[in-house]
């Protein structure tokens, strides 16, 4: 008898798990897309305000704590090791941050694919006006997944916990 409830408790505990699992998801796009969106804002002012050198920049951005510091380790092996030119390194960086990342939508990664078109432009006017309408993207993006994090999560967490007691009744 006491088998029965262990296993019960067992596919509860294993559907809410995955409920949450998936509200954390939700979560995580939210905060990757405002961590790029400041990566952005801070490469832009480096590269028009200060003429900070690009390789400069990815250093700096690599000893940054969160999820961006890999995309830009990427981007400096694309760089440095396979020689690739700058949109094109970028490019291929985002492509591996995408295979590695399960978080961010397709569109996500494109417009942060963008952004290596931007600051491969020559004059700082061209890279300044570029990279402002994709971090504002990003942003918006952020607001939108926001919501998403907001309006989804309990439904998946609650799904999740009840989609296992449904299971249990069932299975009785």
């Amino acid at each position: 008898m006491s088998f029965h409830w262990i296993g019960a408790l067992l596919i509860v505990l294993g559907s809410g798990m995955e409920g949450f699992r998936r509200a954390y998801l939700l979560q995580k796009r939210q905060l990757l897309l405002i961590e790029f969106a400041q990566s952005f804002t801070w490469m832009q002012n480096e590269i028009v305000k200060r003429q900070t050198p690009i390789i400069d920049i990815i250093h700096a951005q690599i000893k940054r704590k969160g999820d961006t510091g890999h995309l830009y380790s990427l981007f400096l092996e694309n760089l440095t090791v396979n020689q690739a030119l700058l949109g094109e390194a970028w490019k291929q960086s985002t492509e591996q941050y995408g295979k590695k990342t399960s978080v961010l939508f397709k569109e996500d990664l494109e417009w942060i694919s963008r952004a290596g078109e931007a600051i491969q432009a020559y004059d700082r006017q061209s890279i300044d006006r570029e990279l402002s309408f994709i971090i504002e993207i990003l942003r918006s993006r952020h607001q939108e997944a926001r919501n998403r994090a907001v309006q989804f999560g309990k439904v998946y967490k609650t799904l999740g916990v009840m989609g296992g007691v449904l299971v249990v009744l069932l299975l009785s």
